[in-house]
């Protein structure tokens, strides 16, 4: 059951441009470049960190992509995850699970390094025509241009129920998400609830029990299984 305490929404930070949700941490990426992060993983940003359009959040590291295409990571727990690979460049999209990072090139390929949990988090040989990744603890998710989702590893929240008109595609933990094409959403895996009043989306992230929705009017929602760090309490301006 999903209370009211476990989707908040929050009072005037309505200026995000792109969210992540770690194991315990939350993360929102502002109009401005700037980087806002909540809950037990609070990291402070690295100093001087600008041109940032995208970050993914893992459950003890974060990335933010950059507009040169460059990844920039920090945090970590000694599991590789924040070893960005030599030569790693033309990035267009990153992802993040609890001890692995990914990268989607421009080409459409993907790169993942950091712990592989049981062999089950290697990216399929030729695999390619990637438009979008979602990585979790012991799954990957790749969204193709035909709008087709390839899941693989271990479990349920590897397989999608539904493929229609997908258009983002997010992973975590046990979990998997799914953003349609008319805003809505499918949840499946350990986590599988969504409340009914988060209405039209236009992102998505997951966390290890927690998900985010960011809104068409700006608005984050947030909601879990648990709020024992504060990962659900989004903050205001």
């Amino acid at each position: 059951e999903i209370s009211s305490q476990e989707c908040n929404a929050p009072a005037t930070l309505t200026d995000a441009v792109a969210i992540a949700a770690g194991g315990s941490s939350s993360a929102a990426l502002r109009a401005n470049g700037t980087v806002v992060t909540w809950g037990r993983f609070n990291f402070a940003v690295p100093s001087g960190l600008s041109g940032v359009v995208a970050i993914a959040a893992g459950d003890g590291h974060m990335l933010a992509l950059k507009g040169d295409g460059s990844v920039v990571v920090w945090g970590g727990a000694g599991y590789d995850e924040t070893n960005v690979p030599v030569g790693l460049t033309n990035v267009v999209a990153i992802a993040a699970a609890g001890y692995n990072s990914m990268a989607l090139r421009a080409d459409g390929t993907v790169v993942r390094w950091g712990y592989d949990f049981y062999g089950n988090n290697g990216v399929p040989a030729g695999l390619s025509d990637v438009v979008a990744i979602a990585a979790g603890q012991y799954h990957g998710l790749a969204l193709k241009a035909d709008g087709s989702v390839v899941g693989w590893g271990n479990g349920i929240a590897a397989v999608a129920p539904t493929l229609v008109d997908a258009v983002a595609v997010a992973a975590k933990g046990t979990s998997s998400m799914l953003l349609h094409r008319d805003g809505t959403v499918s949840l499946w895996g350990s986590l599988s609830t969504v409340p009914a009043n988060v209405g039209m989306v236009g992102a998505i992230s997951l966390g290890g029990a927690h998900a985010l929705a960011l809104k068409l009017d700006g608005v984050i929602a947030a909601w879990g299984s648990t709020n024992h760090f504060g990962e659900l309490n989004v903050p205001s301006d």
